[in-house]
């Protein structure tokens, strides 16, 4: 066969290799009695299998089944011989073992696809025989168009088209006839290839199927975002934020401006590459960085250095107190036999029934301590050279340990970048039905066209001015992404701009407009119309109403809130106003300087604020009172004067069910005093 002809195998290699792994069994360690037993039994399976492969009798498929499994006998062997290894270097042998046994599945793979290649080349005649006729009837056309002379008109022109387009649609028909004579079962190839292409990469797209059994619709995993500044300076925008989003829920995040919600958002729909942690949605991780990759690679490169310095050291240590004197160690050993004595000359009672046992658990206890001291007698008396070769063979086993566990580790780093980069460059190819059942097995789903996972994801931008284009009118906006999702009937889609501004209480006459022409608050609904249109299941909502008076921000949080019951989507509800978020939210997070400082839902985060930020951001929430108002005091956080982080860095921790907080040890003991001062204080109010 051609290399042409040759499909590729090698995306099929790493498939196979990702599913045995999956359902590879972990290898257990038995004792010594055990495992020799098993060996035994595996090497006498071994030559059984290797008699049968060459039976000449034996077909293609029982050969392939027997040539399987000798490689997972010999792999096994590899493990039990090599029991005193790591953990991850019989990891390493195992994937070893595995990428054969792919192999093997990579080349019954490519056989089929050969048949099904040889199918579909016998449509290649018809189709040559279609080009050549539609070649000639499209240089007859052309030559009838330049013999209509200019008096005829257009009249001509347009009949001598409408004659070319019959003719062009009774060849098409004519064709489709003839290849479904040619080749019946071509077609139905070339969608099961099409079919096989799809269901692979979907497979080897990394999915946490734990994620979508709680119900998660979006998680966020250690995300950063850094920015490069030039110089070697870095902004940190976004530092080590994680948390989840479940179906139908509203989710806020708050801060102060600069803080990285907004940078939040856009990493999440894509519009930023991040540069560590994963987003994984609907269990698919649809965007991931490197950077964490990476360090470890660096790092583990720097410490096996350090840790190989310091192991020649001790070496040159040892070899240069090699002298050991033989007279000290005999010496050593008439104290110990005259301590012996002293002791059981001291312990033992003779009226104590128990006196026998005593004595020889002392006499136990002395010859263990005098063998030790025997052993190193016997190495007193080899010669200096041979102790020296025996230590630096020791510390070169050593070194030799650290350097296998380095590469192996960095090379598990560099297959994780691989894969990384692989699920930022398919995720937007990923394919979903629109009917998916909600318990349907995510990882088993096929291709279904015009609707990609990652279209699920809309975002509503914060400026309603910047984000419609003002040579577009309303119509070309809202349509704009249903051509991109491959939807180009016209008429379908004038009928559905109409329904969603009609939805988001727009009439379907301002379509013919521009942007220019509309107000603030029309603009943002043109914006939330632009994203449902697009039916999303996972809505970000960036400050839609910051830029909008108080009237349209109640008009437009209602909008919202109707959307989010009509369409059952989930909402990352971005804003400022920890009384708006209060309002609209199940769950608020509040952001600062790029890390999450707490987490709770809406009515826990008012009952118990514990982070000084969260108290400085509820303190500047006007009240409707002029009075309290009045009385109000504003607290200003100053990271500086409340926090001692000198003694142990703070982390993010569970401080009550679902609530969680900023903090170090000191602080948690202090914030649990709080919680207990503020219940008081509420059932001092009930009573």
């Amino acid at each position: 066969m051609s290399k042409e002809k040759r499909p590729a195998n090698k995306g099929f290699i790493e498939s196979a290799i990702g599913f045995l792994h999956r359902n590879e069994p972990q290898f257990i360690r038995d004792d010594d009695e055990k495992k020799f037993l098993r060996v035994e039994g595996l090497r006498a399976d071994l030559a059984a299998k290797k008699k049968a492969l060459k039976n000449k009798n034996a077909s293609d498929a029982d050969k392939n089944a027997l040539q399987s499994q000798i490689e997972d006998i010999r792999g096994t062997l590899r493990l039990y011989s090599f029991s005193h290894w790591n953990d991850s270097e019989a990891e390493r042998l195992r994937h070893k073992n595995v990428l054969t046994r792919s192999r093997v599945l990579a080349k019954d793979y490519e056989k089929q696809t050969i048949a099904r290649q040889n199918d579909i080349s016998s449509l290649l005649p018809v189709k040559a025989e279609f080009e050549k006729k539609e070649k000639a009837l499209l240089s007859a056309h052309k030559a009838a168009l330049k013999k209509i002379r200019p008096a005829n008109g257009s009249a001509a022109i347009k009949a001598e088209n409408k004659a070319y387009a019959d003719k062009l649609a009774a060849l098409e028909k004519d064709y489709a006839d003839a290849a479904s004579r040619a080749a019946p079962e071509a077609r139905k190839h070339l969608l099961a290839l099409e079919t096989d292409r799809d269901a692979s990469r979907l497979a080897r797209v990394s999915y946490k199927k734990d994620l979508v059994d709680k119900d998660v619709i979006l998680s966020v995993r250690h995300m950063k975002q850094f920015f490069d500044m030039g110089g070697g300076y870095k902004t940190k925008a976004v530092h080590d934020v994680s948390f989840d989003i479940k179906r139908n829920e509203c989710f806020g995040l708050v801060g102060e401006s600069g803080c990285g919600k907004t940078t939040t958002g856009r990493c999440i729909i894509k519009l930023y590459d991040i540069t560590s942690g994963a987003v994984y949605y609907e269990g698919y991780r649809i965007s991931g960085g490197v950077r964490f990759n990476n360090k470890e690679i660096k790092w583990s490169r720097i410490h096996t250095k350090e840790k190989i310095k310091a192991l020649r050291e001790k070496e040159k240590a040892e070899i240069a107190s090699i002298p050991l004197k033989s007279a000290d160690i005999v010496r050593r050993l008439d104290d110990l036999n005259a301590a012996e004595e002293a002791e059981i000359k001291e312990k033992a009672d003779p009226s104590d029934v128990d006196r026998d046992d005593l004595i020889l658990s002392i006499r136990n206890d002395y010859a263990r301590q005098r063998a030790e001291l025997e052993s190193l007698k016997a190495a007193a008396s080899m010669t200096e050279s041979k102790q020296a070769s025996n230590i630096r063979s020791y510390y070169e086993n050593e070194i030799k340990t650290l350097r296998a566990k380095e590469r192996i580790h960095v090379q598990e780093q560099k297959e994780e970048i691989k894969h990384i980069k692989y699920d930022n460059r398919h995720a937007n190819r990923l394919m979903l039905p629109d009917d998916l059942p909600k318990d349907a097995n995510m990882a088993k789903v096929q291709r279904q066209p015009n609707h990609r996972l990652v279209n699920e994801i809309q975002m509503i931008f914060q400026d309603p001015v910047d984000s419609l284009d003002p040579r577009m009118t309303v119509n070309d906006i809202i349509q704009e992404g249903l051509r991109i999702q491959g939807k180009h009937n016209a008429a379908e889609n004038e009928r559905k701009v109409a329904d969603i501004l009609n939805k988001v209480g727009l009439i379907p006459e301002y379509a013919s407009r521009y942007p220019h022409e509309f107000s603030g608050g029309q603009r943002q609904r043109i914006g939330i119309a632009r994203s449902i249109v697009m039916n999303p299941k996972f809505l970000i909502c960036d400050e839609p109403i910051s830029a909008l008076d108080v009237s349209i921000r109640a008009q437009i949080l209602n909008l919202l809130n109707d959307v989010k019951d009509e369409m059952g989507v989930s909402i990352l509800f971005i804003a400022h106003d920890l009384s708006v978020v209060k309002y609209f939210c199940d769950r608020i997070a509040v952001m600062y300087y790029g890390n999450l400082v707490e987490l709770a839902t809406s009515g826990e985060l008012f009952k118990h604020p514990l982070h000084p930020y969260t108290k400085s951001l509820l303190s500047a929430i006007p009240k409707p009172d002029p009075a309290s108002e009045k009385n109000r005091v504003r607290i200003v956080y100053k990271p500086s004067e409340v926090h001692d982080y000198s003694h142990e860095k703070p982390s993010f921790q569970e401080i009550l069910p679902g609530h969680f907080v900023l903090a170090n040890a000191p602080e948690m003991a202090k914030y649990r005093q709080e919680i207990a001062a503020l219940d008081e204080k509420a059932k001092a109010k009930e009573k």
